[in-house]
């Protein structure tokens, strides 16, 4: 199976709301695809606090990401609680919280994808992209330099 059938199925799958166990062979063994569509701009946790040399240094920590599977950016860890993880909703914070259910009220797709929330560690433990991962697609949703939006170690 090529890199774009893996994609497309996953896209498919997650359409159809398959059960985790067959999209997690999806985003275990694909490589990341990063999407923006789902992008929160006008929230309070966009890139608008971000200065020019970080989002350079992100974009280039998301390209090297592209050239490892879902299964090895899971594994990293940068202390032993691990670093990127699957997190709930109930575990944001007031404001985020908010904001997702606000996000929710606006696109049904934000609540589908509820189970799929997930916080990747970018330059350090603090430093998140957080998203929707389905398959092996990531759709941003918010940039958080400081871990502020889920508790630590809440999953």
């Amino acid at each position: 199976m090529t890199r774009t059938d893996k994609i497309i199925k996953s896209e498919i799958h997650a359409k159809d709301k398959k059960p985790k166990a067959e999209l997690s062979y999806l985003e275990n063994d694909g490589y990341p695809n990063w999407r923006f569509s789902l992008f929160d701009h006008d929230g309070p946790f966009n890139f608008k606090s971000c200065r020019n040399d970080d989002i350079i240094i992100i974009m280039k920590k998301l390209a090297e990401f592209e050239k490892m599977k879902w299964q090895k950016i899971k594994e990293q860890t940068h202390d032993k609680s691990g670093s990127s993880h699957y997190i709930k909703p109930n575990a944001f914070n007031a404001k985020a919280l908010k904001r997702w259910k606000e996000l929710c009220s606006n696109n049904q797709k934000y609540e589908e994808f509820e189970d799929h929330i997930f916080s990747i560690r970018l330059l350090s433990n603090m430093n998140r992209i957080i998203g929707i991962l389905t398959g092996s697609i990531f759709y941003i949703i918010w940039y958080d330099p400081n871990h502020a939006v889920a508790k630590i170690n809440a999953k």
